[in-house]
């Protein structure tokens, strides 16, 4: 009995620490990705960074999945979208500090929603333009 209780706690704290590494990998790879929109979420609670390169929208982040009893699972993962043909639409969401603005999109059976700071929504904006032209 106490083998297996040992067991349990030796892999809960591999599970831990290979979590902790893989989250800790993201972040620099999501900090040497350059410009940054504020926040990305959508339905399924997907969270994490996004940045246009090479006429393509980048999203990197941590993935919280909700089981259907609501256990919150996390994983790493980041997903490529090619702003050619792109369809989104603008929104405004209220917060706490007011309103933002944001995009909303479809991708792969998901919906996005993304909010972005002043300084890049311009930015955003031009990449899309020109990946629409």
């Amino acid at each position: 009995m106490w083998d297996k209780i040992l067991k349990g706690v030796i892999k809960t704290g591999i599970d831990i620490g290979r979590k902790a590494y893989q989250k800790q990998q993201l972040n620099k790879k999501a900090n040497a990705c350059g410009p940054v929109i504020d926040t990305i979420s959508c339905v399924l609670k997907r969270s994490g960074i996004s940045f246009w390169q090479d006429g393509q929208l980048a999203i990197t982040g941590e993935y919280l999945l909700f089981a259907v009893i609501g256990q919150q699972k996390n994983l790493s993962g980041s997903e490529t979208i090619p702003l050619a043909g792109f369809s989104y639409s603008r929104t405004t969401i209220k917060t706490i500090f007011g309103k933002q603005d944001a995009i909303e999109f479809r991708h792969r059976g998901l919906d996005f929603q993304i909010t972005f700071a002043k300084g890049n929504r311009a930015r955003l904006e031009k990449a899309l333009a020109t990946a629409s032209a």
